[in-house]
């Protein structure tokens, strides 16, 4: 039998292992990327059009609650999170622009957290996830989306969070990381619509293992009926703890009744 060259294994050996100088560079690329946001802030204090008006809408909830919100854009319901972290951050004695940063700027430091731990549950290898981790740290875009008052960093901080877990509990497969999975995509969907998205991708996922049979068909219906129910739940509960909950059917009640007359009258305009 030939024997393994322990030269050649030790590279392998050591890029999976995480010591203490892994765990210190890390810390270091965190660090860069809070003082590059920082940066940005310093050398770009003002808010852009878009961040002024969720501002806008930040201060009236704080004010009168989410009806007042809800006049100024036409009793549409919307994911209300990213705006209700903003209005009760300012309830504290934060300015509105304040506690918009206190919530972009914490996501946006921590993203390379989020890609080192996707990159490293996928592969493995601590050169990789810190390549990773420093790549999101220099991204001028997540820099220059930090200091806006905006949904985009809050979004990508609770779905990349959302995917690392999917990752786990389809390399594991235990049935709380798909719980975590669940109530994480819950709060991304509560911040952008987009996460509904990850759906289809999923249904994928459980199409292909079980017409391979990789996994036994009710550990998959397990899985899937978790996730569901903790994802419910969560926005149910969410939306509750915001005080959203009661406005959401109301507002895509006369939403889907205004298209609904808007199209009878295109039609009879059109027959006539």
């Amino acid at each position: 039998m030939e024997e393994t060259d322990p030269e050649i294994a030790s590279p392998q050996i050591k890029s999976t292992s995480f010591g203490k100088w892994d765990s210190l560079m890390l810390a270091g690329i965190i660090l860069s990327a809070a003082l590059l946001i920082a940066l940005q802030r310093f050398m770009e204090p003002e808010m852009g059009r878009d961040s002024s008006y969720y501002l806008i809408l930040a201060e009236y909830w704080r004010d009168g609650g989410f009806q007042c919100v809800l006049d100024q854009i036409g009793n549409f319901w919307f994911p209300p999170l990213h705006l209700f972290l903003i209005a009760i951050l300012s309830r504290t004695g934060l300015s509105p622009e304040s506690a918009a940063m206190v919530v972009s700027m914490g996501c946006g430091i921590l993203m390379p957290l989020v890609s080192f731990a996707i990159a490293h549950e996928i592969f493995r290898d601590k050169r990789i996830s810190l390549t990773a981790a420093l790549l999101t740290a220099l991204n001028p875009s997540i820099i220059e989306m930090s200091v806006q008052a905006q949904r985009d960093i809050p979004y990508l901080f609770a779905a990349g969070w959302c995917i690392f877990l999917i990752i786990a509990a389809i390399r594991r497969g235990k049935w709380y990381w798909w719980c975590a999975a669940g109530i994480l995509f819950a709060a991304a969907m509560l911040i952008r619509f987009e996460t509904v998205e990850f759906l289809p991708l999923l249904g994928i996922y459980f199409i292909v293992v079980l017409c391979k049979k990789q996994q036994k068909w009710y550990l998959l219906c397990r899985d899937m009926a978790i996730f569901a129910a903790s994802g419910i739940a969560a926005i149910i509960l969410l939306l509750a703890s915001t005080g959203t909950l009661s406005y959401m059917a109301g507002s895509y009640y006369r939403y889907f009744t205004d298209k609904a007359q808007a199209i009878q009258k295109l039609y009879h305009g059109g027959e006539q």
